[in-house]
């Protein structure tokens, strides 16, 4: 069980377009759009999408926006907001350091979800940070995270 960045085929593209994902800083009139072969970060065993949709997200950079995220699972759409920023370790090696700001989980998958959703959104955060850094990724460490945010509210909001 991990997310590996990974082509998509045809109906993994249509599955993603159809929760209409914006890009967060847009006015909400432009939407994502993938197509087959796109990349992005899968899971494929347990079904699970992960969407960066847009923002910088950087800790040390005032009046920055946040990085705009997206899990798409159980056929539900989650929202989390992040800001990061690295700094190189005594082995030369990226250490990420993390804030994650507000998690938006729709309440029809809380019960299933409740003890997993931090955890999987570490694990998408870790593999994006594999594959940019490659052999240089060090660590990955948490200034504060949010309690997920429970909700009926429209996730894209």
């Amino acid at each position: 069980m991990a997310f590996k960045y990974q082509k998509l085929t045809k109906e993994e593209a249509e599955y993603i377009n159809s929760f209409k994902i914006p890009y967060p800083y847009g006015g909400g009139n432009v939407l994502l759009e993938f197509d087959y072969d796109d990349l992005t970060y899968i899971d494929r065993e347990r079904k699970i999408y992960y969407v960066i949709a847009g923002g910088l997200g950087e800790l040390e950079i005032e009046n920055c926006l946040p990085m705009v995220n997206y899990l798409i699972m159980e056929d539900e759409l989650i929202r989390f907001t992040c800001y990061s920023k690295y700094e190189l370790n005594s082995d030369g090696k990226a250490e990420y350091i993390y804030n994650i700001d507000t998690i938006r989980v729709p309440l029809s998958i809380k019960e299933k979800m409740d003890k997993k959703i931090i955890e999987i959104i570490k694990e998408a955060l870790e593999e994006r940070m594999i594959r940019y850094d490659g052999d240089d990724y060090g660590s990955m460490k948490f200034y504060e995270i949010a309690q997920p945010w429970y909700t009926d509210m429209d996730p894209r909001i």
